[in-house]
């Protein structure tokens, strides 16, 4: 797909002549009209040469499409039709995509004008970076939101690093993480080359960006916290839209990722018993109940994760 929005061409880094690569921005949106309109104006100040904004929307039935087509012609719209769920709807349009960077958006995303190239840099400097993130923080600017994250062994918890501190600098230095949040992620076309896209199982949210994470790491790629990108993520409104469903789901896709992920000594030895005391340690009705659904899921569609 040819890029039609664009940055001035520049000489990077004060004129060295370093070949930046083409780069896809790409927000997947459903009814986020009043997200689109605050934060899509902020990708028009980017101060990178070579980059496109794509929308791909899943369905939208609150006027998105004739907005971003009325608005922002320059941008390129892939219309769903329908919601696919987040890791379906960014594979549908990835696989029309043919820059060297793909960066996957949430709708409730707006950067800086610096933050693209100080995304993509990891990548020039060092050929085994093959997937970056950036430091967001929450909407008063001053709040970190993630700068990288992890794991809790041996359930699976997501655990952001100085999630809700006051950014003072100590989320400043560059370095490898075990994964970096779906919210706003680069990928190098390497990465896709060697492992594919997001794996659809983890569908329609969740763990889809851990697991690829884990997978680029598996297959001998960093992962890269780039902390002079920074963003401001509206996660609280996503959270809203999202309702009580997202428990099941958050719940669902963590035993998918342990069981994907695991040995089975893992499974047994760690994983099993740690769940066994969580559950007796008490959980509230709405955390069992979705634990049951989610069980119940898993064990339907057992055949498809362990292929």
């Amino acid at each position: 797909m040819k890029n039609n929005t664009s940055a001035p061409e520049t000489k990077p880094d004060g004129g060295n002549g370093r070949h930046w690569p083409s780069v896809s921005l790409l927000i997947l949106n459903w009814n986020g009209k009043k997200l689109l309109q605050q934060h899509l104006p902020s990708f028009l100040d980017l101060n990178y040469p070579d980059f496109q904004v794509v929308i791909a929307d899943n369905g939208s039935t609150d006027g998105s499409v004739a907005f971003v087509q009325a608005q922002f012609p320059q941008f390129t719209l892939i219309p769903h039709g329908q919601n696919l769920g987040f890791s379906p709807g960014m594979n549908a349009a990835m696989r029309q995509l043919d820059s060297d960077v793909i960066v996957l958006l949430n709708n409730d995303v707006s950067v800086r004008p610096n933050w693209l190239r100080a995304l993509v840099k990891p990548m020039l400097d060092d050929p085994a970076v093959g997937v970056t993130g950036c430091k967001l923080l929450y909407p008063d600017g001053r709040t970190l939101q993630h700068a990288g994250a992890s794991l809790s062994y041996p359930l699976a918890f997501s655990q952001h690093d100085y999630r809700q501190e006051p950014d003072e600098g100590q989320a400043d230095e560059q370095r490898d993480v075990p994964y970096v949040t779906g919210a706003a992620i680069a990928i190098h076309r390497r990465i896709i080359d060697a492992i594919g896209l997001l794996d659809e199982i983890f569908a329609p949210i969740y763990y889809e960006e851990v697991d690829y994470c884990y997978r680029a790491r598996a297959a001998g790629f960093r992962v890269v916290y780039a902390p002079e990108a920074v963003g401001l993520h509206h996660e609280s409104f996503t959270m809203r839209q999202m309702g009580g469903w997202h428990i099941f789901a958050l719940q669902k896709n963590r035993l998918r990722f342990v069981l994907r992920h695991y040995t089975a000594a893992q499974f047994l030895d760690d994983y099993v018993p740690a769940e066994i005391k969580r559950i007796q340690d008490g959980l509230t009705a709405a955390e069992l109940y979705s634990l049951r659904r989610a069980l119940l899921a898993i064990k339907l569609t057992l055949p498809d994760i362990m292929r």
